[in-house]
Formats: C-alpha cells, structure tokens, sequence
C-alpha cells in the first residue's frame, strides 16, 4: 500500500505546577489550557499514521516546559486523544485537510455551538491565558 496523508488532531492540556507569585486579577488557579494540534502525517494507513502522531504528541509535549509570569512551572500534557481524517484528493489550494461532524439537537442555537466547538468567548481573551505564557517572551 502506497503512503497518503492524513490529518491528525490531537489534544493537549497544559498545567501550572507551585505557587504563583504575585497573582494578579487574571490568574485562575483552577484554568487549564486544552490545545488542538492538527498534523499532516504522511503513512500506510490509518493505523500507522494514530502511531506517528502519538510518538510525536509525547516528544512535543515533553518539550514544552517554561515559567510562566506567576513564576509556576508550566507543563504540557498529551492526552490520549487523537482523530485522524484521511484526505481523499491530491494537496492543493483549499485542500480540505482535516473535518469532523458531530450529532447535535437541531434545539441547541448556532451560539451555543460556537461557544463549545470554538470557544469563542475565549479565543481573544488574553487576559485569561496570562497563567499560560513563557515569561521570557512577554514585553512589559
């Protein structure tokens, strides 16, 4: 069988880990951050492709580790979660590279949708993910 690609998402969760110092009105000390990280995988098959992406999620992971500006140690962990999308046609402009569909009451409204699927409120709010960012690369 020839290689293909395959789009993979996977999920993350960053932590912060010791006290904070100097928390401020933004900090939240029960927020977690959940990350989508959506890969091309080149593989055989399905299977393979669950593998590349799972061996690469823990070493991304592992990599991730800084301080954040309350001075906690900030980790990344890889969930276990992981959707993969074989890509039927040839890579071009407007490729459709990764899509997913999920049942849904026809009663639940289009904002609530947005709300949970794009979290929408917190896409902007970079008040709220201050506990998330590596202290070296903030500009005050």
């Amino acid at each position: 069988m020839a290689s293909q690609f395959f789009a993979v998402k996977t999920f993350f969760r960053s932590a912060c880990e010791g006290r904070p110092e100097r928390p401020d009105k933004y900090f939240d000390p029960e927020a977690t951050l959940v990350e989508e990280r959506i890969q091309l995988i080149k593989a055989k098959s399905p299977a393979e492709a669950r593998k590349k992406a799972e061996k690469d999620a823990v070493e991304y992971a592992r990599r991730i580790l800084y301080k954040n500006p309350y001075n906690q140690q900030v980790t990344l962990e890889y969930m276990g979660l992981c959707e993969i999308y074989e890509i039927q046609q040839p890579l071009a402009d407007k490729t459709e590279i990764y899509a997913a569909s999920r049942i849904i009451n026809r009663k639940v409204s289009k904002a609530k949708i947005g709300r949970t699927y794009l979290n929408e409120r917190q896409s902007f709010d970079h008040s709220r993910r201050k506990k998330f960012l590596n202290k070296d690369h903030i500009h005050e």
